[in-house]
């Protein structure tokens, strides 16, 4: 029997991106992390980024798309998510604006909506503890402070008696 070579980076990569779409970033740590070198890892980038198989732009909007239309999270909260994943700050920034205006996303609906379905779940708590809780569901998905106010107090004001 003979003994298995390990894969080659660009193997380890195709296999990575099959599983998942990743940043460059994310890949080249990947690809570190099991043991290879530097050059080879430069070379199974750059020919899936030449392929077409790795594209940060791409993926940074596709990521935000997911992450804005569920309505569950604000854009600061997806631009916070892209760079954590290694993408510069100007991409973040263009792919957050391409979907906000494709999408006609805004933090501001996306908070009502959220805290609207919340507060229905709500109706037997007091209005001050269903405000605590609505508060803290919306800055834990990272609205601003202004967006939560204002949408608490359009969900309380549609949900429950003053």
């Amino acid at each position: 029997m003979t003994p298995r070579t390990p894969p080659t980076a660009l193997e380890r990569a195709t296999r990575l991106l099959t599983a998942k779409s990743r940043t460059t970033v994310e890949l080249r740590r990947r690809l570190a992390q099991a043991g290879h070198e530097v050059a080879e890892i430069d070379a199974a980038i750059e020919k899936l980024t030449r392929a077409g198989f790795l594209d940060d732009a791409a993926f940074a909007r596709n990521f935000a798309r997911s992450r804005l239309s569920s309505g569950k999270r604000s854009t600061r909260r997806v631009r916070d998510e892209l760079r954590t994943k290694g993408l510069g700050t100007e991409m973040v920034a263009e792919a957050l604006d391409e979907v906000s205006a494709d999408e006609g996303i805004s933090d501001a609906r996306a908070a009502e909506a959220l805290a609207r379905k919340k507060a229905a779940t709500l109706r037997d708590v007091d209005r001050q503890t269903a405000r605590r809780r609505l508060y803290g569901l919306l800055a834990r998905r990272g609205f601003s402070p202004d967006v939560i106010a204002r949408a608490v107090g359009l969900a309380l004001g549609a949900s429950q008696d003053d």
